[in-house]
């Protein structure tokens, strides 16, 4: 069994040779990668408040370096900003049914329906509720 641990690490993210328009999705990766040298883990959580701090800026211009909050607690490791608090929800178990009923109660989406012929302005579709039906 691991012992629980926690420190605070600067991660830097500095992009060497990265396309623009990954640089955002690669400093995800790096705190992953991080987080694999320091404590052998893939079991990685990261705050809401750490993801938000890495696209402030866009996909283009991630910081170059993070200063977080690493928490080991046997094996399964959370990252948070330094000044973050512990955000932890239980949901009760009339929440969880309430989440239930929504999702079974989902209404069926509007389809379009086919119309026989070129498509233009005035033989689009109609808007029917239920399944598609073929017109031939």
């Amino acid at each position: 069994m691991k012992k629980n641990k926690a420190m605070e690490y600067t991660i830097p993210l500095r992009m060497d040779f990265v396309s623009r328009r990954k640089r955002a999705k690669k400093a995800v990766a790096k705190i992953r990668e991080f987080i694999w040298k320091h404590f052998r883990t893939k079991d990685v959580k990261i705050s809401s408040g750490v993801n938000e701090k890495i696209w402030q800026k866009g996909i283009e211009n991630p910081p170059r370096r993070l200063r977080v909050f690493i928490e080991d607690k046997e094996g399964k490791v959370r990252v948070r900003l330094k000044d973050e608090k512990e955000e932890i929800k239980k949901e009760t178990k009339e929440e969880k049914k309430v989440k239930k009923e929504k999702v079974k109660e989902k209404p069926e989406k509007e389809k379009m329906e086919r119309v026989k012929g070129k498509p233009g302005k005035k033989d689009r579709g109609k808007k029917v509720k239920g399944k598609v039906k073929d017109i031939d």
